[in-house]
């Protein structure tokens, strides 16, 4: 078979013009990296100034601020790195959002360690958190996968490790391999929630019960 050079060329061309659409989605997808304190004094100003799928990483050090995040972006943090809530509410909210990676930080305080809402895709590796008012992690209204993670005395009246709740709609959450320990009313509660993936924690010396499941269609 003759191949003309004009076709050839077309053909060429058609690759070509395929590999750079794919270089920049993936360039896309991936983001850039944000340093803190480098490029940034806090985190929330990485954060607002951050693009979709931007990587944050902090060094260590403590930082005293309540983080806001409303997109998809990846936090990254350095041993010895703490977030010591300011306010009394969540020390981190993530809220309408997606494909959001929280790692490495030392959560201290607030009214919840981590607050998921109206979000999925969220992954919550590796961190510790500790004397929230209510719980270590609450997920309302959506999804995450939370691996990993030391939750531990959470001391509020009703405070809790982890509460998944009004989750029905959305896609299962999975709670794995997390230690959970001397919260003072539950290591675990579910309620109203779809299917859920609950496996391999270590949950003991919480004050009510090791895992409270309410209302529940699926497990």
């Amino acid at each position: 078979m003759i191949f003309k050079r004009q076709d050839i060329i077309f053909f060429l061309s058609n690759v070509f013009l395929l590999l750079l659409l794919v270089f920049v989605a993936n360039k896309t997808y991936a983001g850039e990296s944000i340093k803190v304190p480098e490029d940034f004094i806090s985190i929330n100003e990485a954060i607002v100034s951050a693009s979709r799928f931007d990587t944050i990483i902090v060094a260590s050090g403590t930082y005293k601020e309540n983080l806001l995040i409303t997109k998809p972006v990846n936090i990254i943090a350095m041993e010895q790195t703490k977030l010591v809530a300011k306010e009394d509410k969540p020390a981190v909210t993530i809220t309408t959002t997606h494909n959001v990676k929280l790692e490495g930080l030392e959560i201290i305080g607030g009214r919840e360690g981590i607050f998921i809402t109206n979000s999925s895709g969220v992954t919550v590796l590796r961190n510790k958190i500790s004397g929230s008012r209510l719980c270590g992690i609450r997920v309302r209204f959506g999804s995450a996968r939370i691996k990993e993670n030391e939750i531990i005395n959470n001391k509020g009246s009703k405070a809790c490790g982890i509460h998944v709740t009004n989750t029905m709609v959305w896609p299962p959450s999975v709670i794995s391999n997390n230690y959970i320990a001397n919260n003072e009313h539950s290591g675990i509660i579910t309620n109203m929630t779809g299917d859920i993936d609950i496996r391999s924690n270590i949950i003991h010396q919480n004050g009510n019960y090791g895992i409270e499941i309410l209302s529940l269609i699926h497990i």
